[in-house]
């Protein structure tokens, strides 16, 4: 704690709070180079020293090469993010009654959500590089009184149902490796210059290894350890909940500061690592169908085609189990440990294995 104190109050690091746009300013936060909270970053320099994340993970519609698509966030990662008045963050998309929620613009499902869903994960309707991003799985019509769905191939379209059917960005259940399968794009690390997403020339954005708020939460997490006050580890958890346009919170537990860790760094390699040194991976991903967090859950958003009928045009989301990830995630407890190589244990008799070995 006291290293953690020490860069919160006497270095030159501070939370990135240049743009007035929360969501922006969080996406700035990390891929800025001019961003005063990077601490410590694997940096890289057009040209000669570059990497593929962008031209791998960039989203179909707005690629620079054939690439896009290699990692995309699952829904449970953004029903992490909780909302401005709801600490709660699963997406509204069916009332109490198991009907669909209907919404004018797809966007309006994520209104409210923590602006840090913007600067970390692209979902329907969001922009990216000054392009709307449309992610369409299909249609919804009615024919002959009934409620029916039509899906195609990305980017297809027919005049039947009202123009377009499944959008370039999908998602869809296709094996094409550079197809969308989840209704979301990563967004933190990518970068937005459209040349950086092509094989030939690639990105220069840095990722991040240490920032400030990493020490924020550092100071909360082993002052709740110590006992300190909790007037003192909220004030560390608030400042980057300030930031984000959430709620504060007047009392934190460690699952609070589970939470927070997870949706601050994702993608910053840490949520792996918190489970297992806090040795709640196996609860957490304990191998159950039954289990919401150990499962990949996907977001399909379908076009209302429906002409006369008031929800003509609007839109309806479905949640459902990725149909690329055939088993929920099983951590066991050999998975905390470390194998033992028996050429170590040659050099060296004094060394013992492992568990579970």
């Amino acid at each position: 704690m006291k290293t953690a104190l020490d860069i919160i109050n006497n270095s030159p690091y501070a939370l990135y709070n240049a743009n007035p746009d929360k969501g922006k300013n969080f996406y700035l936060a990390v891929t800025s180079k001019s961003s005063n909270e990077v601490i410590w970053a694997k940096d890289y320099a057009y040209p000669g020293e570059t990497h593929s994340f962008t031209n791998n993970n960039i989203a179909s519609s707005v690629r620079g090469d054939i690439d896009a698509n290699f990692v995309t966030p699952v829904l449970n990662l953004v029903e992490a993010f909780e909302y401005t008045n709801d600490r709660k963050g699963d997406l509204k998309t069916k009332t109490a009654a198991g009907d669909y929620v209907y919404y004018t613009n797809p966007e309006d499902l994520f209104a409210n959500k923590d602006a840090r869903l913007y600067g970390t994960v692209i979902y329907s309707g969001a922009d990216f590089a000054g392009t709307k991003i449309t992610y369409q799985a299909g249609v919804r019509y009615k024919e002959n009184g009934t409620w029916k769905t039509v899906t195609g191939s990305p980017g297809s379209s027919n005049d039947k149902f009202g123009g377009l059917v499944t959008s370039e960005d999908g998602p869809t259940t296709s094996n094409d490796m550079y197809v969308n399968k989840t209704g979301f794009n990563i967004r933190k690390f990518i970068d937005e210059n459209k040349d950086a997403s092509t094989r030939g020339r690639g990105s220069d954005i840095w990722f991040v290894r240490f920032r400030y708020a990493e020490f924020l939460l550092i100071a909360a997490e082993s002052g709740l350890e110590l006992g300190k006050p909790q007037a003192e580890l909220t004030g560390y958890i608030n400042k980057i909940r300030e930031r984000a346009g959430i709620q504060a919170l007047t009392t934190i537990s460690l699952n609070d500061i589970i939470q927070e860790r997870r949706v601050e760094f994702a993608f910053e390699d840490h949520r792996y690592w918190d489970l297992k040194r806090l040795r709640i991976a196996h609860e957490i991903w304990n191998g159950s169908a039954d289990n919401y967090n150990a499962v990949h859950y996907a977001l399909f958003p379908y076009k209302i085609y429906a002409p006369g009928d008031p929800n003509n045009g609007k839109w309806v989301f479905e949640k459902q189990k990725s149909s690329h990830t055939l088993y929920p995630r099983n951590f066991k407890y050999q998975n905390y440990y470390n194998f033992v190589d028996q050429n170590w244990i040659n050099n060296n008799p004094k060394l013992v294995r492992n568990p579970y070995q």
